[in-house]
């Protein structure tokens, strides 16, 4: 089961004072074996290169394509009501709608296909 764990992207802090100190994974040489090459990946950040495999890689959702949403906000001299999204994939930023409210520290959630904004 460890195998599947990505340790590599868990933060050093983390490694040391939890995983480290876990009896299960110090008693067991295979677990002791992915801690170690957890630790490199952090201690060694130049052999980044070399120590790459599926560990030291983030999930991908099949499929999927991430999108960042700028919602509201304001600036020095206005408070804005569009709703704008950038897509990684394109590596653009395109206008999904605009709010009927203008809103700054405006508060979203992403349900479903559904972008809700409260407050603001």
């Amino acid at each position: 089961l460890m195998k599947c764990v990505r340790l590599p992207l868990l933060s050093r802090d983390f490694l040391m004072s939890n995983v480290d100190t876990e009896l299960l994974v110090r008693h067991h040489s295979e677990c002791k074996d992915l801690l170690i090459e957890a630790l490199k990946y952090h201690l060694m950040p130049e052999q980044r290169g070399v120590l790459s495999n599926s560990r030291t890689r983030p999930r991908r959702c099949e499929g999927a394509s991430t999108v960042l949403f700028a919602v509201g906000g304001g600036s020095l001299f206005a408070i804005h009501g569009d709703c704008e999204a950038y897509d990684t994939r394109t590596d653009r930023w395109h206008m999904v709608a605009s709010m009927s409210t203008r809103r700054a520290r405006v508060g979203v959630a992403a349900i479903g296909n559904k972008l809700y904004a409260v407050g603001g």
